[in-house]
Order: structure tokens, then C-alpha cells, then sequence
């Protein structure tokens, strides 16, 4: 859960909650627009993993934006 003001991340179960700040973890997914710019915005370091395990029981629609997230999008992206 994060903490949107504060940029701190809230990790525990139940009442117990420890914050730990966000550039300390990293953010791991397979979309652009959703896991890497939500890690970039609240300052945690960021891994893009453009392929998956497999496409079996997935969303089309979220396969054919993924898909164009990392034909067009990722290239762009690349630091050089």
C-alpha cells in the first residue's frame, strides 16, 4: 500500500505497518503504463520484464496493449 503524500510504502498485515521508503524496493511488471510508471511516479527503482511466462488465460485486451507497450513504447524508452 503506498502513501500517496509521503511516498512511503506500507508493508505488513493486519494493525502492524512498517514504512519503508520508496527508492529502497523496486517495482517488477510487465506493463509500462501501469507497473513502471506507477514505480517511477512514487520513486521506487523499476524492472520491466517485456515478456511473460505464458499468454494462456490472459486479457486479450490487456495482451494487445502490452504488446504495443513493448513494440512501440520500450524502444523509445531505452536509455542509449
Amino acid at each position: 500500500v503506498v502513501d500517496h503524500f509521503t511516498h512511503n510504502i506500507a508493508i505488513g498485515a493486519n494493525e502492524k505497518r512498517e514504512s519503508i521508503k520508496a527508492e529502497s524496493i523496486a517495482v517488477v511488471g510487465d506493463r509500462l503504463l501501469t507497473d513502471v510508471l506507477f514505480g517511477n511516479l512514487h520513486g521506487a527503482y523499476t524492472v520491466h520484464c517485456d515478456t511473460i511466462l505464458s499468454a494462456k488465460g490472459d486479457n486479450p485486451l490487456a495482451f494487445y496493449v502490452r504488446r504495443f507497450e513493448n513494440n512501440v513504447l520500450s524502444p523509445l524508452l531505452r536509455k542509449r
